[in-house]
């Protein structure tokens, strides 16, 4: 009579869980990077027009068409500052160089990158910015689960016994106005227009400015992107965009913003499940940053397993807020757990529910109920390897 076999061997390759083949991708960077531009500029085979942002991640380009999208131009009309909401994962905050029917020059607006209605997340005339005043530069800085708006402004002003040079960075609480960053702590001439600051999450800068110069050893150009340290002392340059594509040899950075969103993918694959269990469960990690937030849908796919008989269907949402990573678990139903005269598969994928959010590999699993023989000899014998 043959015994069940008591030794850990016997929890080896009862239901396998392996990287499907298709699943695996090269190594790809875990932020996004989102530029825009003061004139229509070639980049590879992408045209980055005024009204555009170009955002970046993984050698994929896409084009958001905010302005165009928001006021029904895309000729004649411009982006001039940008950043990504890192709340609410769907949203980025931009102005624009001149008035429109719905915002007014100074203005900033917030959009879902999806689609869907708009609201101005800084009404300039309610702020006291006086008029003819635009807005150059847009960041974003989270505190306490709070997020506050990063301005800066392309002419000089005084509000409240404090003067804003276009070379300052400003910080609105949804009330009023206080300096963030200025012209003094970066070593910035006060004339200059600060066209992009955006807060990294250790606190330090990446930001540009519309003209080129000097600061100290430091000579940049319109193109290019410097990082500060936190305090705001310019360290060096972080990106150089007329050494990526000529046509940035005559261009001018209106937006910049980097969202280190990391990437989900599966992890802890090697595992395997006793004859019987009727649940197999899948971890997902979001890896390589966690800045923004960001949902991932999964859902099973049939092979020669079919849901309902041999397994139950899948689907879902993952969520991670801004700044959270780690793990999370997905629980698949399994349905036969007797064995069938022949190995059955069916695989559960990720993709991509919110614009930031990006598939790390593998993106895909198989799982794999084996054949009668295999769960007889697994239950019973042990893998022919057992001690």
């Amino acid at each position: 009579m043959l015994s069940r076999q008591t030794s850990r061997a016997t929890l080896l390759a009862a239901w396998l869980v392996a990287a499907g083949a298709a699943s695996v991708s090269p190594v790809l960077a875990d932020d996004w990077q989102m530029v825009g531009t003061d004139t229509t500029v070639s980049t590879g085979g992408t045209i980055l027009r005024p009204a555009d942002i170009l955002a970046t991640a993984g050698g994929s380009d896409d084009i958001l068409a905010l302005a165009e999208d928001f006021a029904g131009e895309r000729d004649g009309i411009g982006i001039t500052g940008f950043a990504a909401d890192r709340l609410s994962g769907n949203h980025a905050y931009f102005a624009l160089n001149r008035s429109t029917a719905d915002a007014r020059l100074g203005d900033v607006i917030r959009c879902p990158v999806d689609g869907g209605a708009c609201t101005l997340a800084f009404i300039a005339e309610t702020a006291g910015i006086p008029d003819g005043v635009g807005v150059s530069a847009i960041g974003l800085e989270q505190t306490g689960g709070l997020q506050q708006l990063l301005l800066s402004f392309d002419t000089s002003f005084e509000l409240a016994g404090q003067v804003y040079r276009p070379s300052d960075l400003a910080r609105f609480d949804g009330a009023v106005l206080s300096m963030a960053l200025s012209h003094t702590e970066t070593g910035a001439e006060p004339f200059w227009n600060l066209t992009a600051a955006s807060r990294r999450p250790d606190g330090s800068w990446h930001l540009a400015y519309g003209n080129g110069g000097a600061i100290g050893p430091l000579q940049f150009f319109t193109s290019d992107v410097l990082g500060a340290e936190a305090a705001g002392a310019v360290s060096g340059r972080v990106a150089r965009l007329r050494d990526a594509s000529p046509g940035w040899q005559a261009a001018g950075i209106t937006a910049w913003d980097q969202l280190d969103t990391g990437r989900a993918r599966f992890t802890g694959l090697a595992s395997s499940i006793n004859p019987g269990e009727t649940e197999v469960v899948l971890t997902v990690e979001r890896t390589g940053g966690a800045e923004g937030r960001i949902e991932i849908e999964y859902a099973t796919v049939d092979g020669s397993a079919a849901a309902g008989t041999d397994y139950q269907a899948a689907t879902g949402t993952l969520a991670w807020e801004h700044g959270q990573a780690g793990t999370r678990d997905i629980a698949v139903t399994l349905l036969d757990t007797q064995g069938e005269p022949t190995d059955r598969d069916f695989e559960l994928r990720l993709s991509r529910a919110s614009p930031w959010s990006l598939l790390g590999s593998p993106d895909t699993v198989r799982i794999t109920l084996p054949n009668a023989d295999t769960l007889f000899r697994d239950e019973f014998e042990g893998p022919p390897d057992a001690p």
